[in-house]
C-alpha cells in the first residue's frame, strides 16, 4: 500500500461531488501501488512568471518512486472536449452539464516545472538531475484512435480503458524511464523522497505570542468595563448606595468614576479604601483635581488628627490602636474641624471595613451638604462572611452587580469555587486555559515561577510592567529576591504601590488587594492553603491569563 499524504481523504473532499474523479484516483493509488511508492494528493503552488508576476496553481497528484523519479499528474473527469478555435477546455458531467475547466496539459506542465524549481533551491539544495514527467488522466473518457496533438501523445493520457483495467500498469510505464543509469541522470533514492516529503508536506506550528493573544482579549475587558457605567447613571438621584459584586465585577472602576464624577459636579469628594497600595493606584490614576481627595483610610485618619493638633503616638503602638483609638481620635478631630468634611465619600474594598470605622466616615458626610454615600464591596460570604457590618443610622439602597468584566471565562470558572453569593456571570473572552505549573518541592516554586516570568516577557512578548508576582508574605518575597540574584535572572522588580516601566510587580497579595495585572503568577505555597481570602484574592487578580505553580497536592487542592 503506497504512503499517502494525506493519509486519508477529508470529508470536505469526500462530500464533494466535483472531486469523484480524484476520489476514485486516490482509492486506486493507495490500494494497488506497493509500499515503495509515495503519493502527494493536491499540491498547491505559487510561482513567478519571467517578468515576476506571481502565478498559482495545484497539481491534483505527484506520485514518487525511489527506483525511478517523479509523476506529476492532472485528473479530469466526465466527456472532455478541446475547441481549438477559442483554445477552451470543457468537460460535461453525467448529468449533461457542461463546465468549462483549464487546459489539464498546460496545467500538468506547470505543476512538473515548477515543482522541479522548488525542489532544486528547497532547504539543502537537492542539485542531482532527477526524472520527471507530467501526465493527465481521464477516467470517464475512451481512448481515441490518435495523438491529441504534437505536444500531446497518447501515452501522456490514462483514458477509461486503462483506468479501469490496467490502472498501475500505465502508471508504472509512466516512471519507467529508460535512460537511467546513462550520462547524469539517476533515481530519485530516498533522499528524494525526503526533499519531496520536506517540500510538500512538511509540517508546521505557527505560534501565536502570548503577549498578542492577551491584548485582544484585553480590548475586550476594556470595553465591557467602560459599559458598567450605566449603573452609575442608574443611581445617580440616590443619596447612598451600597454596590455589591464579587471580584472582577468592575467595582474600582466604577468608585474611581463615581469619585470623578462627583467632583466634578463640585462635590468636595473623599475617596478611601483600606488598602494603601490601591490608594496609591487610584491617586495617580485619577486626574488632579482639588476637589477629589484619594487616601487609605488611616492615612486619612492621621492626616485630620494632625491637623488637629493631635499627637501621633509613638513606640510601641497599642493592639487595638488602628482598629478603636485611631477611629475614636478622628471623630474628635472632625468635632474640632467641620471644614475638613466632605460633601460625598466613595469607599472601596468596604469589606474591609471595620464596625468603629462607619461612625467616623458617617459623621466626615459635611452637615450641610448632599451626603453622597457609595460603598463598594465583595459581598462573597464563603471568604469575608458577614465583615461587612453598616451602622444602623446609615441607610444604603443595596445595588448588585452581577456581570465579571475583568477576569476571562476561563480564570472566573476556576476562581468561583471559592465564592459564595448571588450569582455572577463571566462576559468577557473565553481566554487562555490557567496554567497549572506543578513542582516536585515546595522549594522549586520560586526559580520555577521566576523563569516562567522570564519566558513571558522573553520568548512571549510579554510587557513586564503588565506582570504580577504574588506570595502570601514578606519572607516569600525575600525568598524570590534571593533566588532572583543566585540564579542570574535579570529580571526588573518593583512593589506595587511604586509600579515602573520595564518593571514586574512582586509583591504580597494582601497588598495587591484591589489592583489587578494583565498576568499574574501566583506561588503557591503550602502557606498560602491555610490563608482562603488569599487564594480567592490571587485567583482574581488577572485580567487575561494566570499561572499558578506549586507542589501537585497544593495546585490539586486550588483546582477542587
Amino acid at each position: 500500500m503506497a504512503k499517502m499524504w494525506p493519509r486519508k481523504l477529508p470529508i470536505d473532499i469526500l462530500e464533494n461531488p466535483l472531486r469523484n474523479s480524484e476520489i476514485k484516483v486516490f482509492n486506486k493509488l493507495q490500494n494497488q501501488l506497493g509500499d515503495r511508492f509515495v503519493v502527494f494528493y493536491s499540491r498547491p503552488w505559487l510561482g513567478l512568471k519571467p517578468n515576476g508576476e506571481e502565478i498559482d496553481g495545484e497539481c491534483d497528484f505527484v506520485i514518487a518512486d525511489p527506483e525511478s523519479g517523479v509523476l506529476v499528474i492532472e485528473v479530469k473527469g466526465g466527456g472532455i472536449r478541446h475547441d481549438p478555435i477559442s483554445g477552451t477546455w470543457t468537460s460535461t458531467d453525467r448529468m449533461g452539464f457542461r463546465h468549462r475547466i483549464k487546459n489539464p496539459v498546460e496545467q500538468a506542465r506547470s505543476s512538473k516545472h515548477i515543482l522541479l524549481e522548488k525542489l532544486k533551491r528547497s532547504h539543502g539544495g537537492f542539485q542531482r538531475y532527477i526524472h520527471i514527467r507530467h501526465c493527465v488522466i481521464f477516467p470517464d473518457s475512451s481512448k481515441p484512435g490518435q495523438d491529441l496533438a504534437p505536444d500531446m501523445p497518447l501515452e501522456m493520457f490514462c483514458f477509461i480503458e486503462d483506468f479501469e483495467d490496467n490502472f498501475i500498469h500505465w502508471i508504472k510505464s509512466r516512471l519507467t524511464f529508460p535512460e537511467i543509469n546513462q550520462g547524469q541522470t539517476r533515481p530519485l533514492g530516498n533522499d528524494g523522497i525526503r526533499a519531496l516529503e520536506n517540500l510538500l508536506a512538511r509540517p508546521f506550528h505557527l505560534r501565536t505570542p502570548l503577549g498578542h493573544i492577551l491584548k485582544e482579549s484585553e480590548k475586550e475587558i476594556q470595553i465591557l468595563t467602560q459599559q458598567q457605567y450605566h449603573i452609575l447613571n442608574a443611581i445617580r438621584e440616590i443619596q447612598r448606595a451600597a454596590i455589591a459584586g464579587s471580584a472582577g465585577t468592575g467595582k474600582t472602576v466604577l468608585a474611581m468614576e463615581e469619585a470623578v464624577r462627583f467632583s466634578e459636579s463640585g462635590a468636595r469628594t473623599l475617596f478611601t479604601c483600606f488598602n494603601r497600595a490601591l490608594a496609591d493606584f487610584v491617586r495617580k490614576s485619577i486626574q488632579n483635581s482639588s476637589l477629589l481627595h484619594v487616601s487609605g483610610f488611616h492615612g486619612w485618619c492621621f492626616s485630620i488628627i494632625k491637623e488637629a493638633g493631635f499627637e501621633r503616638p509613638t513606640g510601641r503602638i497599642p493592639g487595638n490602636f488602628f482598629e478603636e483609638t485611631l477611629p475614636e481620635l478622628t471623630l474628635q478631630a472632625l468635632e474640632l474641624l467641620p471644614e475638613q468634611r466632605f460633601d460625598a465619600i466613595v469607599i472601596d474594598e468596604g469589606q474591609d471595613f471595620l464596625p468603629f470605622w462607619w461612625p467616623v466616615l458617617d459623621a466626615a458626610l459635611s452637615e450641610n451638604g448632599p451626603k453622597l454615600l457609595r460603598v463598594f464591596y465583595d459581598d462573597n460570604q464563603k471568604v469575608y462572611g458577614k465583615r461587612l457590618s453598616l451602622p444602623t443610622e446609615i441607610i444604603a439602597v443595596p445595588i448588585r452587580l452581577g456581570f465579571n468584566l475583568r477576569n476571562t471565562k476561563r480564570i472566573h470558572e476556576v476562581s468561583r469555587q471559592y465564592y459564595r453569593g448571588p450569582e455572577v456571570t463571566a462576559i468577557g473572552p473565553w481566554g487562555l486555559p490557567v496554567d497549572w505549573i506543578k513542582v516536585n518541592v515546595e522549594n522549586q516554586i520560586w526559580v520555577k515561577s521566576l523563569n516562567c516570568a522570564r519566558h513571558m516577557i522573553g520568548t512571549d512578548g510579554v510587557l513586564p510592567e503588565d506582570l504580577a508576582i504574588l506570595v502570601i508574605n514578606e519572607d516569600e518575597i525575600r525568598i524570590l529576591e534571593d533566588q532572583k540574584n543566585i540564579s542570574g535572572c535579570h529580571l526588573k522588580t518593583c512593589r506595587c504601590d511604586n509600579p515602573l516601566v520595564g518593571h514586574v510587580v512582586i509583591d504580597t497579595l494582601r497588598r495587591f488587594k484591589g489592583l489587578e495585572r494583565s498576568v499574574v503568577i501566583m506561588p503557591a505555597s503550602k502557606a498560602l492553603m491555610r490563608e482562603p481570602e488569599l487564594v480567592y484574592v490571587g485567583l482574581t487578580r488577572a485580567r487575561t491569563h494566570l499561572s499558578i505553580v506549586g507542589e501537585e497536592s497544593v495546585v490539586e487542592q486550588i483546582k477542587i
